[in-house]
């Protein structure tokens, strides 16, 4: 993990990361 990170950086990083959880969750949903 970059510990240079910024915090936009890392806001990025957790909302790629909640939409991709997100997209899988509705991708099994929708089966």
């Amino acid at each position: 993990m970059n510990q240079q990170a910024t915090p936009s950086d890392t806001d990025q990083q957790q909302a790629l990361e909640a939409f991709l959880r997100d997209g899988g969750t509705l991708a099994m949903l929708r089966g």
